[in-house]
């Protein structure tokens, strides 16, 4: 059992990590979510028609 919630806990911080990581590599380029909450199917959809330039980006 304690497997289990480490596991969980420590995938839970990645989860917050690698949004973190999204929303600083967005706010590079100056895109910025004017909605109301991030994480939101709003906000996913948002994420997904942003487009750019180069194909690594």
């Amino acid at each position: 059992m304690r497997d289990l919630v480490r596991v969980r806990a420590a995938s839970g911080e990645d989860l917050r990590e690698k949004r973190q990581q999204l929303l600083s590599f967005l706010l590079r380029p100056g895109r910025v979510f004017s909605g109301r909450k991030n994480w939101r199917p709003v906000h996913a959809r948002w994420l997904a028609a942003q487009k750019f330039d180069h194909p690594a980006q």
